[in-house]
């Protein structure tokens, strides 16, 4: 399910670099995230651009991209974030937010 997870470095230029792009911050081990990843990373892999960040395996990236807790999704907008969406949400809830956005 994480396969297509992301290096920092590389998480940062696409940022920069993307017009829109959504990043999901998750922890393997956080309950949280194991609940919601099966439909939220399918969501997320129809959009146009998408991508995830292990903060287990990057543990700076949390401080560096201001992540307070997992799961945590974000989009960013020509390089700088537009919105986000903090916690454990129903599938409904991050499809509204992907929509909307």
């Amino acid at each position: 399910m994480y396969s297509e997870k992301t290096s920092l470095n590389d998480l940062n230029k696409r940022i920069k670099t993307s017009k829109s792009i959504f990043v999901y911050y998750y922890q393997k081990n956080c309950s949280h995230c194991k609940k919601v990843a099966p439909y939220l990373i399918p969501l997320g892999k129809k959009q146009n651009e998408f991508a995830m960040l292990d903060l287990e395996e990057h543990p700076n990236g949390a401080s560096k991209m201001k992540i307070s807790a997992t799961p945590t999704l974000v989009k960013y907008k020509n390089g700088k974030e537009e919105k986000r969406i903090i916690g454990e949400k129903t599938e409904n809830e991050y499809e509204a937010f992907f929509d909307e956005n």
